[in-house]
């Protein structure tokens, strides 16, 4: 989420063209392909003429319009034989959607505003459960569009690698990756090796599952077990996870999934059984990504982007001409709809300006391509998470089944490349600039009121920070950064609270929905007494 309307409107045109580009031209037969030779990006004036003329906003909202802008692309329809050109032609691609300064599309004359989504970042996340099992999940960023889980049942002490409804042993996972029960001892210890051994039988069994589950239709039936092993191997060659994530959550780096991940993995699972190791904080802002508009824009076309080349080729064999073969509401149609009926969009009345900038930092992770019930939700996903300080205002949420789950960016946060930024003051230098949870995962970033600007000295021999997404208590010459200042907690509305230190946090929660359904009232009222 940048700053204004104008960097918006530039993302989000860089994004469909990065998007249309990658994953839906080019398109061809087995005789033709339809390509794109140029894509024009809109001109700054049309930009800035779109986003902030009110008489264009006007003029859409009382005709029923949309407030959109062509998006030009040269297209190319060649003879894959010949290579011969048989048309070339200058067309919309898109109307691109765009922002007014107020933050909102109009779509059928109506103002929308985007919510921003968290999603979780690829990694590896151990947890327990609230029946008590032990799962490690991990989240793939390619390779496995659901990803999979190992889990321990307490009761047995087995361990299963759960994926695709199926629970083999992750025993014979690790089999099929030629780990040795040595290297496994080491880790599991030799009364839990045990335990988890199968024979040969069951083995191979085992491995056919893991297989079958990985491969699902593309499995071959008739593959030996020499086979499946290969191919178990070859999966996991394949698959991408953050090294970022895995750094914090396993101690060690890794960008697939490799034996040496598993085998961690594994080690972490049993000693958080044994409450050896606390398991993780997944839903830390240091694990999660920020999904602005063009980043919701991007994923959408992404999604459609099979269906369009679908539409796309039926008509490229029969038709000669590029206006017969394509046309704009191909993509039109999906980004409309997303505007304008996804659960991530919010229609707004524009009579209240706080209410717009809320609807604007507003951040959930419900949603398409997030959470999709709120089933789902657990107790741990509505707290307060102190990874929060700076970044999200823990008092600006609904009092409903949402509460705790749709929140508010604090008034200082800014969104760059899908990453909460918030401004901090270095210790050292005196210095302010805007930093990432991730960034200052392994500094102590201490709270506003434990040190005088000032004067350059901290006000108590313990100070309280922020460590490794956890309050803690420790000595000045540890602290890295400082939050600025004590507004920088809290958002733009719950900044206009009137002496808002001294009221209960919870109590919080009505003045700020009281201000964002204000209105100025049009009939001044004659007065009747003196």
């Amino acid at each position: 989420m940048y700053q204004n309307s104008i960097d918006h409107i530039k993302a989000i045109g860089d994004v469909i063209a990065d998007s249309v580009s990658k994953n839906i031209f080019p398109v061809e037969t087995n005789d033709r392909i339809l390509d794109i030779e140029k894509i024009d990006k809109l001109s700054l004036s049309d930009i800035y003429d779109n986003s902030f003329n009110i008489n264009k906003h006007l003029d859409a909202k009382l005709k029923g319009r949309d407030l959109t802008v062509p998006m030009k692309a040269t297209l190319v329809l060649k003879d894959k034989k010949t290579n011969k050109i048989i048309d070339r032609k200058r067309v919309t691609l898109i109307d691109q959607p765009i922002m007014t300064n107020r933050g909102s599309f109009i779509y059928g004359g109506n103002d929308y505003h985007m919510v921003n989504q968290l999603r979780l970042k690829p990694g590896v996340y151990t947890r327990v459960k609230e029946n008590g099992e032990v799962e490690s999940f991990f989240n793939l960023s390619k390779g496995g569009a659901s990803g999979f889980s190992i889990w321990m049942d307490p009761e047995s002490g087995k361990i299963n690698f759960k994926i695709g409804g199926k629970n083999p042993s992750l025993y014979a996972t690790m089999k099929a990756l030629d780990v040795s029960d040595a290297e496994l001892e080491a880790k599991w210890g030799k009364e839990l090796l045990d335990l988890n051994k199968l024979s040969d039988k069951q083995l191979n069994n085992d491995i056919s599952k893991i297989y079958n589950s990985l491969y699902r239709s593309k499995a071959d039936p008739n593959a030996d077990i020499n086979t499946m092993k290969s191919e178990i191997k070859n999966f996991f060659d394949n698959t991408g996870i953050s090294e970022e994530t895995t750094k914090i959550t396993l101690g060690k780096s890794f960008d697939k999934v490799t034996p040496e991940l598993l085998l961690r993995s594994s080690d972490k699972l049993i000693k958080v059984s044994k409450n050896e190791e606390e398991p993780d904080e997944r839903d830390a802002l240091e694990f999660k990504n920020v999904f602005s508009v063009e980043d919701l824009i991007s994923a959408r076309i992404n999604a459609k982007a099979r269906e369009a080349k679908f539409k796309i080729k039926n008509n490229l064999n029969s038709k000669d001409s590029i206006s017969d073969i394509y046309s704009k509401e191909i993509l039109n149609k999906p980004i409309r709809s997303f505007m304008t009926q996804s659960s991530l969009s919010t229609s707004s009345d524009q009579t209240n300006p706080l209410a717009m900038v809320n609807a604007m930092t507003r951040v959930t992770p419900m949603g398409e391509g997030g959470i999709s019930s709120l089933d789902i939700i657990t107790t741990s996903m509505r707290s307060v998470s102190d990874s929060h300080a700076g970044a999200l205002d823990p008092t600006q949420t609904p009092e409903s089944k949402r509460i705790g789950i749709n929140l508010n960016l604090t008034g200082s946060a800014r969104v760059e490349d899908r990453e909460i930024k918030v401004p901090l003051i270095d210790i050292k230098t005196g210095k302010e600039s805007y930093k990432t949870k991730l960034e200052t995962h392994e500094s102590y970033v201490a709270f506003p009121d434990q040190y005088d600007i000032k004067n350059k000295k901290f006000n108590f021999p313990k100070v309280r920070a922020i460590y490794k997404g956890k309050t803690v208590e420790t000595a000045p010459e540890n602290i890295n950064y400082i939050i600025r200042d004590a507004s920088d907690l809290f958002s733009i509305g719950t900044n206009l609270i009137p002496f808002v230190a001294d009221v209960q946090g919870n109590r919080t929660m009505l003045p700020i929905k009281c201000q964002d359904r204000q209105f100025r009232l049009q009939i001044v009222r004659r007065r009747w007494c003196r």
